[in-house]
């Protein structure tokens, strides 16, 4: 789907999972280390 429609979220506002990752963590005050939202997006490329 977002091949097709151009972007994540449900109105495609995000080019890609790291800024996903981003708003989430700002968000929702998750306090995720690079590391961790490294690891996030890369399982998340996986499913």
């Amino acid at each position: 789907w977002t091949h097709q429609k151009g972007g994540f979220y449900h109105d495609g506002r995000f080019k890609n999972l790291v800024e996903v990752v981003n708003h989430y963590d700002r968000v929702l005050r998750l306090n995720l280390r690079e590391a961790e939202k490294k690891d996030l997006v890369e399982y998340l490329k996986s499913l």
